[in-house]
Formats: structure tokens, C-alpha cells, sequence
């Protein structure tokens, strides 16, 4: 099974921090946002998207990876050819660019997991991919606030931790648990399904959207965690992840 890591996005939420670097180039106590991420992957086929804007900064990042530690994980890096904001292919538009390079990935042959370069979690993936051996799965943690709740995917399950419901960022949330950007998907739902929601939707930013798609259609799971995370999507959210990792690795 190989692992894409989303790495394309424009970062405007965070404004000026984000003007000319990837938001996954960040630190977090010294340590880059993505570099956090393949900590957690090691012994995974890794493969990094980003953009051809961000292309450069990732490369000398890329480089400078392997001088100053070893690394468990067999790791590469391409770009999805865009180069503005304007042009940007979305989240779900990056996942159909990667699983259409077939000389690198064979959609009918293997299962993907897919995490956002910005989702810092500390859950055992592992435990994650065992959980999903046989389903798609999407990661889920209970925010404990409604209000905070609105800026995601706010999902609802029964007690075999299927979907019933899934809404992208809701005005009105019927419930705390939401999804964070850690999928895991079957080989047969990127082969087929994805194309035919990339064909029938222009929703190709959110790959929540998709989920919420799948789960209309066949029987999507979630997984639900206990442990830390954050979703490095705003200036809050990257003080509160600073703090918590300053502590936790001091």
C-alpha cells in the first residue's frame, strides 16, 4: 500500500506566513510540519505532492531530510504542475492527478492512504491501517465544541462506527466528532468511484466532500481516536500545536 501525502495547497489562511512557503514547511518546535507527519509513517512507500511554487523549498527540505537523520521510509517527491492559487487542483483533484500517474501507482492492484500535509496526530497508524485492512476509513476525533466544529467535515455514526452522515463545515453541528484529513481508501473506490465523482462534481477542493460521496453510496467507516491533533489550517491552530509539542518534547 503506498501513502500520498497532500502537499499542494496555497495556504491562505495563514496570510503572510504563508506568502512564499508550503504551510507544511512550518516548524513546530524546530521541526517542519511534514517532517512531524513521516515520523509517524516509517516503513511506508511515501509518496510527497506538492506544487510547482513550493517545488524548490520541498526539494532543499527533501535533501537536507536524509544529511541529518535516517530515514525508515522509501520517500518521493512530485509536483501537480500548478503554479497559482487560481489553478490549483484542490484536494481531490491532487488524489485523481496521483493515482492517474500509472507508472507510479496501480489503482486496481493497491489501496492508498492519503494524509494532509497540514494534520499533525498522534494516534498509532498503524492501528489505523489494521482497523481498515478491508474497508475505507477515514480518521475521526471528537472536538468537544460546537462552534469549533463548523470548520470541518462534522460526522455522525452508528455503533459499528459506520457513516450515516457526514457535513462539510455545518452552520448547525449535530455532533463534535469530526474528520481530519487521514484516509485510508480501497483499491476499488479510486478506481471507480473517484473518477465518477470527479465527473460529475466540481467539488474537488475537500476531499470531505468526497467521503461524504462514498458514504451515500456504500459503507465508509470511521476511526474514531482519542489522542492529540491538529489541523494546521490557522494561525490558532498553529500556536496551540507549537505550545503542545514545546511541552511535550522540552
Amino acid at each position: 500500500m503506498k501513502t500520498l501525502i497532500l502537499a499542494a495547497g496555497y495556504g491562505t489562511r495563514l496570510n503572510e506566513l504563508t506568502k512564499d512557503k508550503s504551510k507544511c514547511l512550518l516548524k513546530i518546535n524546530e521541526k517542519p510540519v511534514i517532517e512531524r507527519i513521516i515520523d509517524k509513517l516509517n516503513f511506508h512507500d511515501i509518496w510527497i505532492l506538492t506544487n510547482n511554487k513550493f517545488y524548490d523549498d520541498f526539494q532543499r527540505w527533501f535533501n537536507s531530510l536524509f544529511i541529518s537523520r535516517p530515514i525508515n521510509s522509501d520517500i518521493r517527491l512530485i509536483s501537480d504542475e500548478t503554479e497559482t492559487i487560481e489553478k490549483r487542483l484542490g484536494a481531490v483533484g491532487d488524489m485523481h492527478f496521483f493515482t492517474g500517474l500509472r507508472t507510479l501507482y496501480n489503482p486496481k492492484e493497491e489501496d492508498l492512504l492519503v494524509i494532509g500535509g497540514d494534520n499533525l496526530f498522534e494516534f498509532d497508524i498503524e492501528d489505523f491501517i489494521k482497523y481498515s485492512k478491508d474497508k475505507t476509513c477515514v480518521a475521526l476525533y471528537n472536538i468537544k465544541n460546537l462552534e469549533k466544529a463548523k470548520r470541518f467535515g462534522v460526522v455522525e455514526i452508528d455503533d459499528k462506527k459506520k457513516i450515516l452522515n457526514f457535513e462539510e463545515k455545518p452552520n448547525n453541528p449535530k455532533s463534535t466528532l469530526v474528520s481530519t484529513a487521514c484516509y485510508k481508501f480501497k483499491s476499488e473506490d479510486i478506481t471507480y468511484y473517484l473518477n465518477r465523482y470527479i465527473k460529475q462534481n466540481n467539488h474537488k477542493d475537500n476531499l470531505g466532500n468526497f467521503i461524504k460521496y462514498l458514504s451515500e453510496i456504500k459503507s465508509v467507516y470511521g476511526y474514531v481516536f482519542k489522542e492529540k491533533w491538529f489541523d494546521i489550517g490557522t494561525i490558532e491552530s498553529l500556536k496551540e500545536a507549537e505550545k503542545y509539542y514545546k511541552n511535550l518534547e522540552r
